[in-house]
């Protein structure tokens, strides 16, 4: 079946013409159109490979870019970006497979605009289906030609691979409980305000897990508190009421949090955002981060470990988007996120500036699918069969820095309070 691709302009004359399969799509966006004498040469600016764009703007942008893919990713956007265009040009993408052979070529499509006027930014793009298509079935490195005016002017490569699901743990793996730890884990997936925060349930389903059977956390010592049941007032009562009458001296607990983050508009403080959190009034409807980390060290336990995937630079966590205008947020955090405690340990997925990525590849959290790699033996560097706190840090920070600067971003993890003042502690024992 053949389909005519998509296209857009605004107030100029742009066409883009080419029978592709209906998997297969091309579509254009570009600034307005400039009136000229003499036509000005047209040239090449560059080629991303992604994994989204946002086409909602003048002209498109690339979210999430990559060079890494999986057969469980929808498409692969091929975006070129080219300035001063004027008169008639013919664009052409063609995409190889790793066996070196063509796999498709789009034909050339004619982007064009008037003799007596040029257009300063234009963006076209096509992309390439892999889910549920034959392009699946070749795993390897690809790549990817833009051809302009039949000059090859780029070429991008890619590794396309099966998902790698390797956090979720194998029956056999059987629990040995320690009645004296516990765990507290809050996933928030599905907000009344805000954007949702993807794989959040599912990562936090993950960690209960591995609580129980890496950790040796008995399930009834579990607390899990999801989207709904995760408001401020029952996060509040649970670390309040619920643990102090039943946790020990020497109890460990272990706390995860994952949704969004915010910084408060008017006193600049970091606030975790739990069902009922609106952008716009952060400072009445979030969780005081400084709160929540006095009320754990409050607790008459030995030891807790908390891990935060989520950011508070502004951004929606692992979405590219913002919790309001960018105008309106705050990134002066580092100053407020601090831990004075000997006992309370956190490790948080970015930096206050950063934006909190997920791995869609892998369909979790980026910072998340990390820990959990860690805990379950990764981390264990010098071999002697324990993750200490240190290690597990070490791990994540590595793995995480690397994977968002693959992904064309930066996420840099941080642990309260510094390493060089934290006396290192054994997490888990692998079973791997």
């Amino acid at each position: 079946m053949n389909d005519v691709c998509s296209s857009r302009f605004k107030g100029m004359q742009l066409i883009v013409t080419v029978m592709i399969p209906l998997y297969l799509s091309i579509a254009v966006s570009c600034t307005q159109t400039k009136e000229i004498r003499k036509q000005p040469d047209i040239k090449f600016v560059k080629l991303t490979l992604s994994k989204k764009i946002d086409d909602t703007g003048v002209t498109a942008k690339s979210i999430d870019a990559s060079t890494i893919y999986s057969t469980a990713d929808k498409e692969v956007v091929a975006l070129l970006q080219l300035e001063n265009l004027s008169g008639k040009h013919d664009v052409r993408w063609e995409w190889y497979s790793p066996d070196g052979k063509l796999y498709y070529s789009t034909g050339n499509a004619v982007a064009k605009a008037s003799d007596k006027s040029f257009i300063r930014d234009v963006t076209i793009w096509h992309r390439l289906s892999i889910a549920g298509e034959k392009a699946s079935g070749f795993l390897g490195k690809w790549e990817a030609h833009v051809f302009l005016d039949d000059e090859r002017i780029d070429t991008q490569y890619f590794h396309l691979m099966e998902p790698k699901y390797v956090i979720q743990l194998p029956e056999n793996i059987k629990p040995e409980y320690q009645y004296n730890r516990w765990g507290l884990i809050i996933g928030i997936e599905k907000y009344l305000h805000l954007p949702e925060v993807v794989y959040a349930k599912k990562d936090a389903l993950i960690v209960k897990d591995y609580l129980s059977r890496i950790l040796g956390v008995p399930e009834g010592n579990i607390v899990t508190i999801l989207d709904d049941q995760a408001t401020n007032a029952q996060l509040e009562s649970y670390i309040t009421q619920y643990f102090p009458p039943n946790i020990q001296k020497d109890s460990i607990l272990y706390v995860y949090f994952v949704g969004h983050g915010l910084t408060g508009l008017k006193n600049g403080e970091p606030y975790l955002l739990l069902k009922e959190g609106d952008p716009k009034a952060v400072e009445a409807t979030g969780y005081p981060l400084k709160k929540f980390y006095k009320e754990l060290d409050s607790l008459k336990n030995s030891m807790t470990y908390v891990f935060l995937d989520t950011c508070f630079s502004g951004s929606a966590s692992r979405k590219a988007e913002w919790l309001l205008p960018k105008t309106e947020t705050k990134t002066s955090v580092s100053k407020s996120i601090s831990i004075d405690s000997k006992k309370v340990i956190s490790i948080h997925a970015a930096t206050d500036s950063q934006i909190n990525k997920a791995y869609h590849a892998m369909q979790h959290g980026l910072f998340t699918y990390y820990l959990l790699r860690g805990i379950r033996g990764e981390a264990d560097t010098n071999s002697d069969k324990t993750i200490s706190v240190k290690e597990v840090y070490s791990y994540i920070f590595q793995n995480v820095f690397n994977g968002a600067k693959q992904m064309g971003g930066e996420q840099t993890p941080i642990i309260l309070p510094a390493l060089k003042t934290i006396q290192d502690k054994t997490i888990s024992i692998p079973k791997m």
